[in-house]
Order: C-alpha cells, then structure tokens, then sequence
C-alpha cells in the first residue's frame, strides 16, 4: 500500500509539489505501482509535461528535485530507458529521488520536509478546497523550488510564519479560479456568476408536455461577472408552439468570454440533416470564443461583435480578439457533416494600424573614362568612399564599408562592395535590415559621355523607415581626391502604408471525428454565401475576415478534415496554420463533402504559411479568376519599381508529410492581364521537408506553345516548386511552364504526364491474339458493311431493313464481330483467366521486369521444387512495386482469377509486339553456382533432369520451361488490355505543350519529362556533385528536350564506351586551359547510363577532375548535341 511518505516522494519528484488532500485520500489504499500509473496518465502530467521532449521531461524532474540541471550521463541514461519503453516519466522520476547522493539527498530530504509541512497546514476546508484549484499548483511549486541542500532554506520555508503566508498565497491563487457551475432552466433565466472562473450550463430537456426544448432561450439573461466565465450549450433548432413564429436563438450576456455550443440535430438518424441551428449573438458583449463542440448539426452563429462588457461602440476591440473553435464536430457516416459559420457584424470587423515602411537605395556610379584607366571588370578602382550613414526610424547609423584589415574602400566589383556592406550592417548590430543588389538598376553618362550602368544596393527593414543623412551620407575617410570619378547616389523610397489584416483566430480538434467534417465560414454577415469576390458595391464595407490564424490540436487520431475553410465574398487572403503545444494532429482541407471540385476548399488564398506546423497538411487549393480583381491591378502604377503592385502567391509547408493539390484557373491565364500573363503574378510553392507530394494544374491542362497566356508564362517563369528535403513527389499536369527544384532525397518530378496510360495483360485466356490485327480486322469489315449499305440505300425504295434481309449482310455482320474473339479475353473490364499452372520447372528462377530500358530482377518463390503461375505473379509484382524506380513508372495488381494487370503510370505511345516492345517480363533460370548439391539431388527428385545430370543441365531444363512461360506467345508475353470494342490501352503522348525546368538535387531522383509534340522540358544541374547518385530520366526526347549543367562549365561531351566516337570525332576543339567542361560516359553494362563528370582544360597537359555530379540513366542510349546539351 502507497503510504504517505511515498506518496509525498511521488508528488515531489512528479509534480515538484506537496502532496493534497484530495490525493492523499485517493491513493490511501492503493499499491505503489497504480500511484504511478495514475500520476503518468493525469491531466496535470499531460499540462506539465506535454509539450516537452523526453530530454526537458527528465532535466525538469532534476531541477524539481535538486535544483540544479540533470548532468549528461543521467539525462541520456533514463532517456534512453524511457525511449525504450523500460520505465514510464513517473517510475524514472521515483528513481532519480531515491538514488540521490550528497548534496542531492540534502535537498531531497528537505523537500520532502517542507512538502509534510506545507499539507499538514492545510487544514481548513477553505484551504483543502483552495489547495485543489488548478491555479494553485505554480505557487505551491515556487513553495518548493525556494528549499535546497542548505538546511536554513528549510528552516526559511517552515517556519510558523513564513509557512502560513506560503499557504495563503497558494490556496488564494487556487480559490479565485474556483467559480461555480450554474445551471440555465427551460423557463426565463437571469443568472449572475461570482467574481471567479464560472461555467453556465444548458441542455436539451423534455418539458412537461412531452417535447424536446432548450435550456438556453432568446431573453435568457447572463453576467458572468469577474473571472473568466463560460457558457456550455446543448442546443437544437428554435421552435414554438402552433406554429408560432420563430427566431433563431438570441439570448442576453455579458461578461461571458467563452461560449461553447453543441448542435443537435432534430432529423432522423438515417436522413439527411440540412438544417442548421442558429444562434443570434446580437446581444452577447464580452465574447472571446465561439465554439463548436461534438456538434451533430450545423451551426451558425450570426450578428457577432467585439463589444466588451460596457456594450459602448467606442470601446469596442479589433476583430483578432475573437476566436472560432471547431471541436469533434461531426462528419457524413450516418446524417450531413456539422458545418459551421460565425458571421460577424459587419461594423466589427476591424483592423489594426498600419504598417509604414520606406527603403533607402544608394549607388556608386564610376564616370572615369575609358582613356584613363575605367576597367569594367574592376568596375570600382579609384572608389575613395568606406562609409555610409543613414537613419532608420529617425535614429542615425553609420557603417564602414571596407575591405582588408585596414578596412579601406573597395575597389573591385560589385559583388564585393555588397559582401562589405553586408559585412558593415553586421558589425553594427543591423542583422534586421535586409540587402538586396539590383544589377544593373542605375544608368548614368560617364564623364566622355558613354552611357553606362551601376548596380544598386537597397537597404529594408520590415516595418521601418530608411532615410537618408542628406549631403555627405556617403563618407571618404581619406577625403575626396582632386580627380575623384565616383558618383555617390542616395535614393529615398516614398513611405508605403501596409494595411493590416483583418483577423480571426481559429482552433480546430478532430474537426469530422476521424473523417470527413464539414465548412468553416467566418466572415461578415452581408453576404449572399457564395463566396465570390467584392460581394457589395460600397467601397467603405468590410466583406469579411483576410486572415486566418489557425491552431491545430490533438493526438495523432485526431487530424481535422475540413470540407472548406473561407471567409465571406471571398475575401481570405492569408491563412497561417500552427500546432497547439505538444499536438501531434495532421489537418485536411478538403474531402468528399467539398462542394463541387475538392480544389474549392480553399479559394484565392494568396499567403498559406504552415512552415510552422509540426504535423502534415493535405491542402486542396485554387486560384480562381476573380484573384485578377481582388490582388492585382491591370495597369503597372509604379513605373520606378514595378514589383510594388505586385502579387506575390506564396504557399509553404513544413517538415510533415504534406500534400498539395493546386489548380490555377485557366480563365484567369488566359485573359489580357491575367495571373500568369503579368509580371504582377508569381506562384512560389515551398514543401519544405518531409515527404511531400506536390499535384499542380492549370485549369483543364490544356495549352499549347501559341496560346498567349502559355508565350507569356514562359517569359515570366513566375511559376516555382521547391520540393525541399525529403523523398518527394511533384506532379505538374498539363501545359506549364513551372520551374521544379526536386530538393534532396529520393523525388520524382512528373511534367504534364496527362496523355493516355497503357495497360498490359498477363496469364489470361488467350495471351496470343493479335490486338491491332483485330482491330484492323474490324476496320475493313466495317468499311465494306457501310460501303455496302450506302450503295443499297442509294437505289431508290430501299432501306435498312431490306438491307439487314439480303443475303450477303449476314456475312458482313459476322465479320464485324469475329475479329474480336481473339482479344475477347483481353478486354480489360471482363479479362478471362488462363488456368494456374502449378507444376512449372522454376525452381530459383528469376523474373525480370523491364520498361524502357529499366529494369528489375526478383526470385521467384517455389512450393516443393515447383512454381505456380500465382508465384510469377507475386515476383512480378514485386519487382515492379518495390523497386524505387518502376515503383514510380508502373503499377502492377491483381486481375481476376490467375491475370496479372500492369498499368502505366506515365503517358506515352507504348508498343507490346515482340520487336520493340516497351514492357517485358523474362523468366530465366539462376546460374549453375547457385544451386547447391543437396539442391541438384532434389531436383533429380523432382524430375526436373535424370539421374547423374549436372548443374549445368538444371539450368537448361528450367530455361526450357522457363521459354515456354515467356516466350512470345506465351502467358507471360505483355499484350495491351482491349476495351472491348475498337481500342487496346496502348497509351498516347500529351497534346499539350510544357517548358518545365526541372533541377535535380542530390539523392536518386525520377523525372519523367512531357510527351506533347511541343514539350521542350530542361532538366537542369547546378553546383551538385553526389557521385552515388543515380538520376532516372523517362520519355527523354532529344529532338526537343534538354539537359543543362549550368554553373559547371562551358562544354558537355558524350562518349559512347562500346565503340561509337565522340560528338567532336574524339577532339576537344574549342577549349581553352582553364575551361571547365562535362563529361558524359556511357555504361558498357547498361545503355543509356551515362556518368557525368566535370573537369577542368589544362591544355596539353592531362585535365584535372573536379568532381563527379552524378549518373543520368537515360534508359535508353541518347544522341546528345550542342541543341540538347
């Protein structure tokens, strides 16, 4: 049994506090062992501990029990128990106390002194019952922190007069949280709370004629009074007797901060539930939060406002101040999701100051001439100025702007004037002001009258204003020479006023109940609810909120699913999305219950931040056309710096497992001043780490390389993907003109990939009919049926019945189906099992997948010597599914019965005849090594050879079985799916253009590049050297595509190692000693492998290596020129 003593051990070295009386009484009869399971799984560990790793768990029990930090060896020892599994936080904790040496014992012992003290004192009900309150237990812990090793901080804290103000300040803490709980009635209530943290309750009861009515009712009256007060509402839609007329839920409170509602619906468990239940919070002053919890019904709660408690319009607060809960709201299992919508008066929806920024831009402009001595490769020798001073928020600074360690002026280039400029905001403690280089911005004449340019420095600091010192904010510390050339320039930017967003918090718990929630509307209360941008004529009406703050909570079951999130008129325009403290829930915007496309589950947002989430987020997105109108003008106003007006499209996520789903309205590309056709518009999408999957499409995809949105796009290249670490998946579809950084780790970058995918067969019926035979079997038959009516039904009185009766028209039917009987098993949507051979001579064999030149080997398991058609299936599987590569180009599955179906994950024309054919599966016999001795003499058993056969004859008799399985006929022969009718699924190259840039990154990547006739795709590498590395390239066309080492060097070359020349017939011409070049080396093992390598020229002397960027396996051999290299 767990005895005082213990259980004041337990509460010190858990909790860091004295024992209650309360939990003195509950554990007085239990074992040790269920004290420390109960501490591990309380409420006060899960706030204490919760949001700390296991390493700060630990070091917060040392400091709670000695005052002072856990020493490395202990903090690794019990973290690595506790990681494992070993022993629970609460069980280590007990053994750190009574393991305590020296000083550590000390002031063990007298914690637990002063912790006897401190509960034996507690000992009037006021004081147990103060002692129990949740804001009494950080006192009673700075109680305990104040005694150590040193006896007198024992003697300081117990005694009589010190230990009774120690025990008044604790209960007080926990007595003025303490509220009451009162209870709201069916009649006309007028409640007033006390001056603590009080909670309202009210439910859905039965009256007393039988019918189901709320609690909380228009003309209820509450004042929460002082405190925190909260008001938890079971409620269903407002009714009245006979028929009366009825408005929706309106009750009176003030000082209530909290609201909490629980929406019931009133619908049959198996209807559908469309009704929502609304709430008028006119006359509700003081509220912070607006809560949907476990609601079944939908919600709505109308006419909010930022009042406090005063109910004075002058006093009333911003717009952030509220915040919307979404709690356990219900999904569609059974009736409709719970929605919910918190529309607010429109007069309270209300922003905060704005931001004033100004930049400050300076320039050195060299005049000398030309005839004596200006170098443009040194475009600043002679620059006599090292300093530079200038104001920020009215404060003046001053830098040195220097190089060397005497600090003198630069007189080199640009680039090194920025590094010393960067250096000097360094120095001065300036890291906030933000540098930014404009090439080539200031054009001026030099002193001969030859216009020339210089390049710009712009100094910003979020939220400040730059200003220049006026005459002499550039300094020469030495003075001007008599002939000083050097223009010193300061440019002034005018000062521009950000608004402030107009904001709500929002908090969102296992939002569906484990599956698919409903909406979340916020936004203003004039609205016709279709979310479409600038709702209202009137220039001075707020239409909704622009930005969201959104905080995930919850285990890992409990992931919010939101079917949309929006605010009215369509005015969102940032949503920031952050975990609560310790969660570990993921977030989905969008699910089967989004209306219309699941990209409409967030619309025009322009900033999504979740760089910040510890969890993975599935976000599905769309930028519509009205994003023309709501962000950008149509006419550039800032003709000094046009990127002023601009609207920069910005969605980052952060190191969870994120999705994205992004469609780019085709409307609004393809008009005059559309998104992507402005300069105005840029798309930046960010993954970050993490295994991501990034999906993006413009409208329907289609495009080609005339369409002017397409011309214009590709000018602009305002369209990126960071994929950022991890192993990643970047899907563009369709036309686009995207530049896709793949990041480190194993990624895979699809471009366009929308043509038709190809389907093969195996081990079905009839693995031997010709399919384009067949349909061009029915083709002629066809031809000959119509050409042959036609004929009859131009002879006059003649029709298709007199037609259908002549007696050659039967044969001309039945030859327009007889062609199909050969395929007839092939039809995809009714495939016609072979039998499964169980009986086959395969014992170790392998199966070897190969799709372009791709290719994978797996063993084939083998029951008893012998191998069945449903192990090749298995192998075959395998070696696609598994491999890091086909895994990513094909997929294989199950058919009916014994088939096996293999389906392309990338578009293409593929061919399935015997010559050429894109995809094959060979079953070939292991080497004669690799069977051992006890192995031969089974299959001697076995019957796969005679008595005294070799090795070598097994390997002959399983490839003699092993021909019949796969040879050109055979069940293992790929053949195209049919349809049934007219068409194998021998897929087809895109119709749409791409001009996609695609950057390879360290990690074995796959990028399969666009099929359309006009796709010129560049897979670009730059300043990458991972010699392990294995790049795949898929759908390569040379005649169109690229592949770009930029940042390497000058040349690219291409030697073939089985004996074909090089591009320049084996000379170099071209190069000059010191150049840098790539190298391309085929395989001799694997065509279309090449190792690139880049060297440096050194002229006749050997060339010097610098390092290997990595292997292109190409899958095929390439044709590489001066076009696509």
């Amino acid at each position: 049994m767990a005895s005082t003593s213990f259980l004041q051990q337990a509460y010190l070295a858990y909790f860091g506090r004295p024992a209650d009386a309360a939990g003195l009484l509950t554990f007085a009869n239990a074992s040790e062992a269920s004290v420390i399971a109960s501490f591990s799984a309380s409420a006060e560990s899960q706030q204490f501990f919760g949001s700390m790793d296991t390493f700060k768990q630990i070091n917060t029990i040392y400091k709670n029990l000695f005052n002072r930090e856990a020493e490395p060896a202990g903090l690794n020892h019990w973290a690595g128990k506790i990681i494992s599994g070993e022993v629970t936080l609460a069980a280590a904790a007990m053994e750190i106390l009574k393991n305590a040496q020296n000083s550590d014992k000390l002031a063990v012992t007298n914690k637990l002194a002063a912790s006897s003290a401190f509960t034996a004192a507690i000992d009037t009900t006021a004081e147990i019952i103060g002692y129990s309150g949740a804001a009494a237990i950080a006192p009673a812990r700075a109680y305990l922190a104040a005694v150590t090793s040193d006896a007198a901080t024992l003697t300081a804290a117990t005694a009589a007069a010190a230990l009774d103000a120690s025990v008044t300040s604790v209960v007080s803490a926990g007595s003025s949280s303490m509220g009451q709980t009162l209870s709201l009635t069916t009649g006309a209530d007028n409640i007033m709370g006390t001056t603590s943290n009080d909670t309202f309750t009210a439910r859905v009861v039965q009256n007393n004629n039988g019918e189901q009515t709320n609690q909380m009712a228009t003309g209820d009256q509450i004042n929460g009074g002082a405190g925190t007060d909260t008001l938890s509402a079971k409620i269903i839609a407002a009714s009245a007797l006979n028929q009366g007329p009825v408005t929706a839920i309106a009750p009176e409170t003030v000082a209530v901060e909290k609201v909490s509602f629980t929406a019931l619906t009133t619908a049959a468990s198996t209807g559908n539930n469309e009704k929502m239940v609304e709430v008028n919070a006119k006359f509700m002053n003081g509220l912070s939060t607006i809560s949907s919890v476990q609601s079944d019904a939908s919600l709505l709660v109308t006419n909010v406002n930022t009042l406090k408690d005063d109910g004075l319009y002058a006093n009333k607060r911003l717009t952030e101040s509220l915040t919307v809960r979404m709690d356990h709201s219900g999904n569609d299992a059974v009736i409709a999701e719970s929605d919910m919508a918190v529309l607010i008066d429109n007069d309270y929806l209300l922003r905060g100051n704005g931001t004033a920024t100004a930049a400050l831009t300076v320039a050195l402009s060299p005049q000398l001439e030309v005839s004596k001595g200006y170098d443009s490769a040194k475009p600043l020798q002679f620059n006599p100025f090292d300093k530079l001073s200038f104001k920020i928020d009215g404060v003046s600074y001053e830098i040195t702007i220097g190089t060397g360690t005497a600090n003198k002026p630069v007189t080199t280039t640009y680039a090194d004037l920025k590094a010393a400029i960067q250096a000097g905001l360094t120095a001065k403690g300036l890291t906030d002001v933000v540098l930014t280089q404009n090439i080539g911005a200031y054009t001026y004449y030099s002193r001969d009258g030859v216009q020339r340019t210089a390049d710009t420095f712009t100094f910003a600091k979020a939220g400040s204003i730059l200003t220049s010192q006026g005459a002499g904010a550039w300094i020469a510390s030495s003075g001007l020479p008599d002939d000083n050339s050097f223009g010193a320039t300061v440019i002034t930017a005018d000062t521009v006023t950000t608004k402030s967003q107009i904001t709500v918090n929002v908090e969102l718990e296992k939002v569906g109940r484990g599956s698919d929630g409903g909406d979340l509307t916020i936004g203003g209360m004039a609205t016709d609810g279709n979310n479409k941008w600038d709702f209202s004529s009137s220039k001075t009406l707020e239409e909704g909120v622009e930005k969201f703050n959104v905080k995930v909570s919850g285990d890992a079951t409990q992931f919010s699913s939101l079917a949309s999130l929006q605010s009215t008129n369509n005015t969102l325009q940032t949503v920031v999305v952050t975990s609560a403290s310790g969660s570990k829930a993921d977030l989905v915007i969008g699910n089967h219950n989004t209306e219309g496309d699941i990209t409409n589950a967030l619309k025009d947002v322009r900033d999504f931040d979740a760089s910040a989430f510890a969890n993975n987020v599935t976000l599905n997105a769309h930028v519509s056309d009205e994003s023309v109108a709501k962000y950008m003008k149509l006419k550039d106003e800032s003709t000094d710096a046009p990127a002023k007006d601009n609207a920069n499209f910005a969605y980052n996520f952060g190191a969870g497992n994120d999705t994205l789903n992004l469609n780019i309205s085709k409307a609004n590309l393809a008009t005059a001043g559309g998104t992507t056709t402005r300069e105005d518009f840029s798309m930046a999408i960010g993954a970050g780490a993490g295994n991501d999957k990034v999906t993006v499409q413009i409208g329907d995809g289609k495009g080609v390389v005339t369409d002017a949105w397409f011309i214009n796009s590709n000018l602009n290249r305002n369209l990126s993907i960071n994929a950022g670490a991890g192993d990643d998946t970047v899907s563009a579809k369709g036309a686009g003109t995207w530049t896709i950084a793949a990041g480190e780790g194993a990624d895979t970058v699809y471009s366009d990939n929308t043509g038709k995918k190809a389907v093969w067969v195996l081990n079905t019926a009839d693995q031997t009919g010709d399919s384009a035979a067949a349909i061009a079997a029915i083709a002629t038959a066809q031809a000959a049926y119509d050409t042959a009516l036609a004929a009859h039904l131009a002879i006059a009185g003649n029709t298709v019945a007199t037609f259908t009766a002549l007696p050659g028209t039967a044969a001309l039917v039945t030859a327009i189906s007889a062609p199909l009987t050969p395929v007839f098993e092939r039809t995809l949507q009714n495939l016609v099992s072979d039998n499964n051979d169980q009986l086959l001579k395969l014992f170790k064999a392998t199966a070897t997948v190969d799709y372009q030149g791709f290719s994978k080997a797996v063993t084939i398991d083998s029951t008893n010597y012998l191998t069945s058609d449903l192990q090749i299936n298995q192998a075959i599987k395998k070696a696609i599914n598994s491999d890091a590569v086909l895994s990513k180009l094909l997929l294989a599955t199950d058919g009916p019965a014994n088939t096996l179906v293999i389906t392309s994950l990338v578009d293409g024309t593929q061919v399935d005849t015997t010559a050429g054919a894109d995809l094959t599966v060979t079953i070939a016999s292991a080497k004669a090594t690799e069977f051992s001795d006890v192995e031969l003499a089974a299959l001697i058993t076995a019957g796969y050879v005679a008595a005294g056969s070799s090795k070598a004859d097994v390997v002959t008799a399983i490839n003699t079985a092993a021909n019949a399985v796969n040879g050109p006929n055979a069940d293992y022969a790929a053949k195209f799916a049919h349809n049934g009718k007219d068409a194998v699924y021998s897929g087809s190259n895109s119709a749409n253009a791409t001009f996609n840039i695609i950057e390879g990154a360290a990690g074995n990547d796959v990028i399969v590049t666009g099929t359309g006739t006009d796709s010129k795709d560049v897979v670009v590498y730059k300043n990458l050297f991972d010699k392990d590395a294995v790049d795949t390239i898929v759908n390569f066309d040379a005649t169109k595509d690229m592949v770009s080492f930029l940042g390497y060097g000058l040349k690219a070359w291409s030697v073939d190692n089985t004996g074909g020349a090089d591009v320049q017939s084996g000379t170099y011409a071209g190069l000059v000693a010191g150049d840098k070049y790539v190298l391309l080396t085929e395989s001799t093992t694997n065509d279309g492998s090449y190792v690139a390598t880049v060297y440096t020229d050194n002229g006749a002397a050997a060339d010097t290596e610098v390092g290997v960027i990595g292997t292109l396996d190409f899958g095929v051999e390439q044709v590489f020129t001066s076009f696509n290299v």
